[in-house]
């Protein structure tokens, strides 16, 4: 028999922004965000989309540093519950370490960090280790040489927040992992500009004429 037991709250949440002006209509506005909470601190998956931009009429990213990213947020809870975002801790995965993150075996531990620069000579540290039962802890710490627990010297307010982490039940993981799998593709700007050439491959399509007996599906030996 298999049984399990959620002991926090999951919920998914897009907000939605509508304005209008005095001579034009602004589009609807969505923010995704995947929202699981624990008992100190509440996670959030979030998107940050690439960076476009236009040249002869022709959209791109230019390489790499455009890439957009998964951001994660981990708010830490007072005693009354209530988060405090203004505390959070973030780290945002590129699209390359996101596919390695997923690719992660369930007994693997993964770690993921970035150095901080002086005067913050301090390393921004995630880590994803495994439960049991399939459960996965989502960790994040500020490190000096290894001792964990610090904090940047010009936030003195995140004193004593790091580390921070939450357990992910199998469920929750897997829904977390697949809303990240799936992400992969907007970040790495590869389906958009897909979507973009064929909308631009059929209007081409549509100004050309072809003659009754010919096909525009028909290849030159």
């Amino acid at each position: 028999m298999f049984s399990v037991a959620f002991n926090h709250k999951t919920v998914i949440t897009a907000a939605r922004i509508c304005s209008r002006n005095m001579s034009t209509k602004q589009p609807l506005r969505a923010y995704p965000m995947y929202t699981v909470y624990g008992a100190d601190c509440y996670f959030n998956l979030k998107v940050i989309l690439p960076k476009f931009r236009t040249r002869n009429n022709v959209l791109s990213t230019d390489g790499f540093p455009q890439y957009g990213s998964l951001l994660l947020e981990w708010v830490p809870r007072g005693s009354d519950g209530k988060g405090t975002p203004d505390r959070s801790l973030r780290f945002a995965l590129s699209p390359q370490e996101a596919g390695l993150l997923i690719d992660q075996a369930r007994n693997e531990t993964v770690e993921f960090s970035r150095t901080g620069f002086p005067p913050n000579v301090v390393d921004k540290v995630f880590r994803v280790s495994p439960h049991e039962a399939g459960a996965v802890e989502f960790q994040i710490d500020y490190e000096t040489e290894g001792r964990g627990g610090q904090s940047p010297t010009d936030r003195p307010d995140l004193e004593g927040i790091a580390p921070l982490g939450i357990v992910f039940q199998r469920g929750e993981y897997v829904v977390l992992r697949e809303l990240m799998r799936n992400s992969i593709p907007t970040i790495a700007n590869w389906d958009f500009m897909i979507k973009m050439q064929v909308e631009s491959a059929i209007t081409e399509a549509s100004k050309k004429s072809f003659s009754d007996d010919s096909s525009p599906y028909e290849v030159p030996f």
